[in-house]
């Protein structure tokens, strides 16, 4: 903290970041299902007072190792059971992340080139998103960027080579504690590629290699031999569960063969625009330390293994956001000190997506004021209601793209007539970023209530209650954690047919869609509550 107060870039960077990812993360509900998945999980390890065992609905969870719901239970601890609490550990995450590429990049090359690298990551769309969000992602990425940084400094440094390899094999380890053996596979794959093309350069000991894998290895090891009682069982259900989410989409999460390419391209804009400038010219600003041939082979490997992996979510592939954001910040550091001019093609992609951004948060108030007309592109009963729900979408909420598109605009074209001064683009840039959180401040809460509010009101309604919630002909991890969910060891075994039509002293409440409420209904003696926004609302009463 020290070293910081007393750099002006970090301390910047530091303040900036801080305003961009801590205020109004409480302000939406949790999504489902990741958000909802994961704070569920940290609240009932809080429940149960059991901090190795991962469950929903105290139901052993083999996904994800625990970690990070660790950090979501200690900031619980602080905050409370809430949406603060489940996604302040990511915003400390984006903020020590912004501040560790300033630091990478001033050992890499300078103070100018760290804030510039720094900046291109603290300014792109989904990194903005996912620093205030309550998804693991952001955390598993950072171990895994640090495995890769300390894997560069062990090749590249004579001095410290112990430490450098230590350092390498911590952050992979502590990236399978967050994620699982992803965290080992990508930063070793990338390290042993760029090590295989420079061979003839480095010199490595065997010992400091055996130390390195050792140490990413056998801690996560203990721990999940710890998890699971030092029983396989764990450890065999983790494999079995990332080995299917490997080979075959999960719920409903497919999508084509080159999916992650327009994602993390839009998802890094407009940072993005750079980082494919930078790849088409020669970069003087290298220093030739191999550190951009090291992030080009990130940024392949990454693309290429979530290329072959069937489930495609758009986070899967957001490692490949640092070795954007580093090609960016060498494009821009080569304008701005070199000289370089951008080409024609950049300035039309930088200005084209922008400004459809802009026509986008514009048009989108206007097209839900007059969403009727859109009811027919609807093919289920649930996706019409839910799209046709009372909620207030003011005509208004697109001057905010006015102002922030025409700010952009104006000075991204001041700074093409002039491409030394920095402070039109900077000025650009944040105008970019106001509009990014302007959409996430405005619009999220709006879309929010069509998808799930009505059930999240629903399940607060009996928060606390001694019941019983039962979603059917969907999935979802709002009733367990909006509704409070407490463990019923009378029911505990039984499945949701056997609950259903069991004499026992339990209220359950039963949550389905207009599409299967009433094939549901006639399954089972159940009365209709009340139905909202495309959600049928059932009970059944103890007996």
């Amino acid at each position: 903290m020290v070293m910081l107060l007393k750099n002006k870039f970090g301390l910047i960077l530091f303040i900036l970041s801080s305003v961009l990812f801590i205020p109004f993360l409480g302000g939406v509900n949790l999504f489902d299902w990741d958000e909802v998945n994961f704070a569920e999980i940290s609240r009932e390890m809080i429940v149960s007072g059991n901090y190795l065992n991962m469950t929903v609905n105290f139901e052993p969870f083999y996904e994800k190792p625990p970690l990070f719901f660790w950090l979501q239970v200690l900031s619980m601890k602080i905050f409370g059971i809430n949406e603060f609490a489940a996604r302040f550990p990511n915003a400390i995450t984006g903020i020590i992340t912004i501040l560790f590429l300033y630091f990478a990049g001033r050992k890499i090359k300078n103070p100018k080139f760290g804030f510039i690298w720094a900046f291109s990551m603290m300014v792109a769309v989904l990194p903005n998103m996912y620093y205030k969000s309550g998804i693991i992602d952001p955390l598993f990425n950072l171990w895994m960027f640090l495995s890769v940084y300390f894997g560069w400094m062990y090749l590249h440094f004579p001095h410290k080579k112990v430490f450098h390899a230590v350092s390498a094999g911590l952050f992979a380890g502590l990236a399978m504690l967050t994620k699982g053996p992803v965290g080992l596979l990508l930063p070793a794959l990338s390290l042993l590629i760029y090590f295989l093309i420079h061979i003839r350069k480095f010199k490595i000991n065997i010992f400091e290699i055996i130390l390195s894998v050792t140490t990413a290895i056998a801690f996560p090891l203990f721990l999940y031999l710890l998890v699971s009682g030092f029983s396989l069982s764990f450890i065999v259900a983790f494999v079995e569960r990332n080995i299917a989410l490997f080979s075959q989409p999960d719920a409903g999460h497919g999508g084509f063969l080159l999916y992650h390419f327009p994602a993390v391209f839009a998802g890094m804009l407009p940072a993005s625009v750079f980082a494919i400038e930078n790849l088409f010219r020669k970069n003087v600003s290298d220093n030739n330390n191999g550190f951009r041939a090291l992030m080009l082979i990130l940024l392949i490997v990454v693309m290429l293994v979530f290329t072959i992996v069937k489930t495609k979510i758009i986070h899967y592939s957001s490692l490949a956001y640092f070795p954007v954001s580093y090609l960016a910040a060498l494009c821009v550091y080569n304008i701005l000190y070199h000289h370089f001019k951008l080409s024609a093609l950049s300035k039309i992609l930088l200005l084209s997506f922008s400004g459809l951004f802009a026509i986008a948060g514009i048009a989108f108030p206007l097209i839900m004021n007059n969403r009727e007309i859109l009811y027919g592109l609807f093919s289920d009963l649930y996706s019409k209601e839910a799209f046709l729900a009372p909620v207030d979408w003011p005509l208004y909420l697109g001057a905010g793209f006015i102002l922030f598109g025409s700010l952009f605009f104006i000075f991204v074209i001041k700074w093409f007539k002039n491409l030394v001064i920095s402070k039109y683009l900077i000025i650009a840039t944040f105008s970019f970023v106001l509009m990014i959180h302007y959409t996430l401040h405005i619009f999220l809460g709006r879309v929010e209530a069509h998808s799930q509010a009505s059930l999240v009101e629903f399940c607060e309604e009996y928060k606390g209650e001694n019941v019983v919630f039962m979603t059917m002909g969907f999935k979802s991890y709002i009733p367990y954690f909006y509704g409070n969910s407490m463990p019923h060891s009378d029911l505990k075994g039984k499945n949701k047919y056997e609950i259903l039509t069991s004499t026992h002293s339990k209220t359950i409440y039963v949550i389905t869609k207009l599409d299967k409420s009433q094939e549901i209904m006639n399954l089972y003696t159940l009365t209709e509550l009340y139905r909202k926004n495309g959600y049928v609302f059932l009970t059944r009463t103890k007996n």
